[in-house]
C-alpha cells in the first residue's frame, strides 16, 4: 500500500475514495503479476519437457 501512503504523504487530505482507488489498483497490478509469473513457470515447464497434448499422454499410459 505504499502508493496509497505516498498520496497521502503528498496530499495529507486526500478523499478515502482516491486512497481506496489506489489500494485497490495496487492488489489488481498484484494479482496480474502473480498470474503472469505463474503463466511464465508452466511456459518454462512446457518448454524442458516439450508441450505433450492430454490426448497422447493418455495413450502413453495404457501402453
Amino acid at each position: 500500500m505504499t502508493t496509497a501512503d505516498d498520496h497521502l504523504r503528498k496530499y495529507p487530505h486526500a478523499r478515502a475514495s482516491t486512497l481506496a482507488y489506489l489500494a485497490r489498483r495496487n492488489e489488481t497490478t498484484e494479482k496480474l503479476r502473480q498470474e503472469i509469473e505463474a503463466q511464465q513457470r508452466v511456459n518454462e515447464f512446457r518448454d524442458e519437457i516439450g508441450h505433450v497434448s492430454w490426448f497422447r499422454r493418455l495413450f502413453r499410459r495404457r501402453k
